[in-house]
């Protein structure tokens, strides 16, 4: 019955918020994710702790720094939040607005050689942002998903990120893997995060922070079969509100000839990317995510 309540409750605030982007500007929606991000930080009082817990734990903050970046964090993802709802807007005339593009030329290198580029990114700033930007300055792009438990959400969640012309391909589903090999094969975008530790998906322990860390090897295995470009690319929010898409050069694949070695060392490899980026803005990544393996987080 709670459960129930809690799905109607949901679904209503969902929908409630995305009929409000239609005619709440974007700077107003902006600070309302803020403050509702804000709040978040005293009410969900577990993930607090784990991201207290993370930021001295990895990042070797002391407690007054690791309160300060934490507060920052609930902040930026109560933004993202908002900010969701307004990606269906996203237009090449607005782009001077809220969005700047660093190096796009990494990305078109890449395209061009008509093998397929997988885009490397992680839950860091609006990475909910990348795809329909990159969509918007004229590539093709799948992203990987998987389907949300509450099927309204789930419905309102794959309007929203195709109405940009992102193509959804469903993590789990019977043609997943041939949809992505053939979008490669077109030498389309395959946008996937590989930041989180997912135990539905095979993974290998990687260095993270100094800790191991159960990392996904799809996009190390995918390069390795298919030759196709590995390009990172990351969103972060500025002080201005402004999203900035960076993208980084293409990632050399290592090959030594041992397959199950070569996965590792180029996960680890993408991981170490992801990790520099991190370091440079902590305060845009979701340090309340169980990331580690539990007995190092105890």
């Amino acid at each position: 019955m709670l459960r129930q309540i809690r799905k109607k409750v949901t679904v209503g605030l969902v929908r409630l918020i995305f009929k409000m982007s239609s005619f709440i500007p974007y700077p107003m929606a902006q600070k309302l994710g803020a403050t509702l991000g804000a709040c978040a930080y005293y009410v969900l009082a577990k993930y607090r702790k784990r991201a207290l817990l993370h930021l001295k734990e990895r990042l070797k903050v002391k407690k007054p720094q690791a309160i300060s970046l934490a507060k920052r964090i609930f902040k930026n993802q109560g933004m993202n939040f908002m900010e969701f709802f307004y990606l269906q807007k996203i237009k090449k005339t607005h782009f001077d607005k809220y969005y700047r593009i660093i190096n796009l030329e990494n990305i078109e290198k890449a395209y061009a050689k008509k093998k397929g580029v997988l885009l490397v990114t992680a839950h860091f700033g609006n990475w909910e942002s990348i795809v329909p930007v990159v969509c918007q300055s004229g590539f093709s792009v799948n992203v990987i998903t998987r389907r949300y438990h509450i099927k309204e959400l789930d419905e309102i969640l794959v309007t929203l990120r195709t109405r940009n012309g992102m193509k959804i391909i469903q993590r789990g589903e019977t043609d997943s893997a041939k949809q992505i090999l053939r979008a490669l094969k077109s030498g389309e975008i395959i946008g996937m995060l590989v930041d989180q530790n997912v135990k539905s998906i095979p993974n290998v322990d990687v260095n993270f922070f100094g800790k191991k860390a159960p990392t996904p090897v799809g996009m190390a295995s995918l390069a390795l079969r298919n030759g196709c470009s590995v390009v990172p690319c990351f969103s972060r929010r500025n002080d201005q509100g402004v999203h900035v898409l960076e993208c980084l050069p293409e990632i050399e694949i290592e090959k030594t000839g041992d397959r199950e070695t070569d996965v590792l060392l180029n996960t680890q490899k993408i991981t170490d990317i992801i990790e520099s980026v991190i370091r440079n803005h902590p305060d845009q990544w979701v340090w309340f995510h169980r990331r580690w393996h539990p007995e190092l987080s105890s």
